[in-house]
């Protein structure tokens, strides 16, 4: 157990996640690329791949620019102190005047004048040699807005100077305390980025910023050794931080914490693992629509442990109005490691008799959802259709894709 530094909450830490990356920035081009030359995390075995975990982590700790006008946080859009118009949005205090790193600064604190407002409260160390520079910046929430279930959220930024006179942020510390209540169980988020090594007018490597991706992984990242890993770190680990791969990997054989996981992951994917089989959606089990009725359906998908490159998914459906029987059978071979490993490249084969909505087209759901059951206007007209396809789909580093797909319907 440890206890947060941000309200002195216990908490257990079950999740760490370590990278090692350059970042390049061409000016000319306006172009940044992040390449990961390493990736470390606890796994999660049977429950959340490692690219899914590493994707969620990045969208919630956007970078943060607090020169800009305004920073995205949460989906939210925030007016930042050093904004045009700060002196229109914010209040400042001059709190006190200081000697920080060699130099005199002032510890200015600002509140966003009307509180329901989407801004900060905190406080920033001024330079006072003329220069002005940010050497410091604590930023918090306001507790009047609504954030999504956030009860506390702390941003702190340290700046150093850099060779030129200009400071550079060093390091940056975000903490995000999720709750569903004040006082009921929540989790913790946080995330520390030290900066190191900075080049300026040098070349970049050949091919660093070819692409549309922004972020590039080195193909072993994932694979490194723990004394690759003490040389990339720029800072130690806490004794805590040390202990959490490891506990981790003990918590998986705690049956009450298993479950904990398996509901989760029940909620996320619509899944649940039987053996060698994911039993699913559920939410499209049951559903009603005026040409069908009551339509019930039953089916699922292979996992790894039935065989890590190829995946079976079938699935049978009644409807007890029109009293037809209808169903579909896919095979899906994957020409990578496993199907979970990212990015896919797989061939895939189905055959599906099923009901269709004249004009109506859904990618990412299926078209039996529960809750597409709930609909405006007439919908009493319905094809049902024998579908035979052939895909092909190939992906890449760079989130391009290319699918060959060849479909009959009879």
């Amino acid at each position: 157990m440890d206890t947060s530094e941000v309200n002195g909450k216990p908490y257990l830490p079950i999740f760490l996640q370590e990278i090692a990356a350059k970042v390049c920035y061409d000016q000319a081009q306006g172009k940044t690329r992040e390449w990961r030359e390493g990736v470390k995390l606890t796994e999660l075995k049977g429950f959340l791949d490692e690219q899914s975990l590493t994707t969620i982590t990045d969208y919630l700790y956007n970078e943060i620019d607090i020169y800009e006008n305004s920073v995205l946080l949460l989906g939210n859009q925030f007016t930042t102190p050093l904004s045009n118009i700060a002196v229109d949005f914010y209040r400042f205090y001059i709190a006190d005047t200081i000697n920080y790193q060699g130099k005199k600064a002032v510890d200015m604190a600002f509140i966003p004048k009307v509180k329901g407002n989407f801004g900060f409260t905190g406080n920033m160390l001024i330079a006072l040699d003329g220069s002005y520079q940010i050497l410091q910046a604590n930023f918090t929430i306001v507790k009047d807005i609504n954030l999504n279930f956030v009860q506390d959220l702390v941003i702190e930024q340290d700046f150093t100077e850099g060779p030129d006179g200009q400071y550079l942020l060093e390091k940056e510390r975000i903490v995000i305390d999720y709750n569903l209540t004040k006082k009921g169980i929540g989790f913790f988020g946080k995330k520390t980025v030290h900066y190191r090594n900075h080049l300026f007018d040098q070349p970049i490597e050949s091919g660093l910023l070819q692409g549309t991706e922004r972020v590039m992984e080195a193909p072993d990242a994932r694979q490194l050794s723990e004394a690759d890993w003490r040389q990339l770190r720029l800072e130690p680990l806490s004794p805590q931080e040390s202990n959490t791969y490891q506990m981790v990997d003990t918590l998986q054989t705690v049956p009450a914490f298993r479950r904990t996981l398996r509901l989760i992951s029940f909620l996320a994917t619509g899944y649940t693992a039987v053996g060698p089989f994911d039993i699913g959606p559920v939410n499209s089990f049951y559903s009603v629509n005026p040409v069908e009725g009551f339509r019930f359906r039953f089916g699922g998908r292979t996992n790894l442990g039935f065989n890590e490159r190829l995946q079976l998914d079938a699935y049978a459906a009644y409807g007890f109005r029109d009293e037809r029987l209808k169903g579909g059978l896919a095979l899906l071979y994957f020409l990578r490691e496993n199907f979970e490993r990212n990015p896919k490249h797989y061939f895939r084969l189905g055959y599906n008799r099923e009901t269709r909505f004249p004009g109506l087209y859904v990618e990412f759901i299926d078209t039996d959802n529960v809750f597409l059951s709930i609909r405006r206007g007439a919908a009493d007209r319905m094809l049902l259709l024998d579908s035979y396809r052939a895909q092909y789909y190939v992906g890449n580093q760079q989130n391009l894709t290319t699918t060959l797909s060849l479909e009959r319907l009879s």
